[in-house]
C-alpha cells in the first residue's frame, strides 16, 4: 500500500497544482469506503479543460506514458482518458464517462459528479471520492459486476442513501433506470418506486 499512497500523493500534488476538480473514484474509491478491496489501479476524474495540461506535467516528470490522452470506447461508455505508470501503479485518468443508451446520452464529469461524492482525508487532505451509491452506478453502467455485488452488500449493511440513489438514476434514460432498479431488488436492496 505504500507504492499506492505514493502515487496518489503525487497525482493529488499534480491535479491541485493544476487547480482542477478531482474525485477519486473505482477500486480506489471502494478502498476508501473500507470495502474488502487491494486497489491495483487508480482512477480518477479531472475537469475536462485540464487533462491535457494534467499529461503535460506527467510527461515533465518522466512518468511512463501507457496510454496517450484519447477518445476511448469500452463498450457502451465513451470516455477521454489516458493511463501512466506511476511508482509502479497504474493510473487511469478521465476527463469524461459518457454512455450511450439508444439514442441517450449520459456524461458524468467532475463538476457533474462532486455534489455525490463523500470526502475522505489523505494525508491531512480531504479528497473527494465516489460515494458508494454514485460508484454503484458507474460500476453497474461500466459492466462491473463484481464491484456492483460488492457494493449492493456494502450498502445493505451499512444503509443507502435512496434519496441520493434516486437523484443519480434519475439522470439515465428509463430503460436503463429500470434494468438498474430490477438488478438492486433481485439482490435486495429495494427502491421505492416515485
Amino acid at each position: 500500500m505504500k507504492r499506492i499512497q505514493k502515487t496518489l500523493a503525487e497525482i493529488l500534488d499534480i491535479a491541485y497544482s493544476l487547480g482542477t476538480n478531482v474525485v477519486l473514484m473505482g477500486e480506489i474509491s471502494l478502498y476508501f469506503h473500507g470495502l474488502d478491496i487491494k486497489p491495483n489501479i487508480i482512477e480518477i476524474l479531472i475537469d475536462e479543460g485540464a487533462i491535457y495540461l494534467f499529461e503535460e506535467k506527467i510527461k515533465k516528470l518522466r512518468f511512463k506514458i501507457l496510454e496517450n490522452m484519447d477518445f476511448r470506447s469500452e463498450g457502451k461508455c465513451y470516455n477521454l482518458s489516458a493511463s501512466y505508470m506511476i511508482y509502479g501503479i497504474k493510473v487511469r485518468v478521465f476527463a469524461n464517462l459518457t454512455f450511450k443508451q439508444n439514442d441517450f446520452i449520459e456524461k458524468f464529469v467532475a463538476k457533474k459528479v462532486l455534489p455525490f461524492c463523500e470526502y475522505k482525508y489523505f494525508n491531512k487532505t480531504e479528497i473527494p471520492i465516489t460515494s458508494l451509491e454514485l460508484e454503484l452506478v458507474l460500476s453497474f453502467l461500466r459492466d462491473k459486476k463484481d464491484y456492483v455485488d460488492m457494493i449492493i452488500q456494502a450498502l445493505k449493511e451499512r444503509g443507502a442513501n435512496m434519496n441520493h440513489l434516486k437523484t443519480i438514476l434519475s439522470e439515465l434514460p428509463l430503460e436503463k433506470k429500470n434494468e438498474i432498479k430490477e438488478y438492486l431488488k433481485n439482490n435486495g436492496l429495494i427502491m421505492n418506486d416515485d
